[in-house]
């Protein structure tokens, strides 16, 4: 897609958009991931910058999809899927312990580009 910049999206901006979604706001998703409302609430910004487009429709009783972040969020959760599913895949092989770090990373054809941890 023209205009958006991959290397900006993160594991935790598609984790974090699927959470709030679950939970139905942000807050929600900040009690169920132990962290700052606000840390929520910024990253949503920041993806919401990258993509170009609204996620969510802020209400005073929590969040709703738009239709672009309806898109989006079915694509995040696959990605996610694929994401959790290789690293454990990865473990199982490899025998090896290894700490999770955040990486950018999108799936192109089929194929995880990760790029250096920030």
């Amino acid at each position: 897609m023209v205009g958006i910049q991959f290397s900006a999206i993160t594991h935790k901006h598609m984790l974090y958009a699927v959470a709030a979604v679950e939970a139905g706001s942000f807050r929600q998703a900040a009690v169920r991931l132990h962290v700052r409302e606000s840390t929520i609430s910024r990253k949503i910004r920041d993806l919401e910058a990258a993509i170009g487009a609204s996620i969510f429709i802020r209400l005073r009783s929590g969040v709703e999809l738009t239709d672009a972040g309806a898109i989006f969020v079915s694509l995040a959760r696959k990605a996610l899927t694929s994401f959790d599913a290789a690293l454990r895949m990865q473990i199982s092989e490899s025998g090896f312990k290894f700490k999770m770090v955040e990486a950018n990373c999108i799936l192109l054809d089929g194929n995880w580009i990760i790029a250096r941890a920030p």
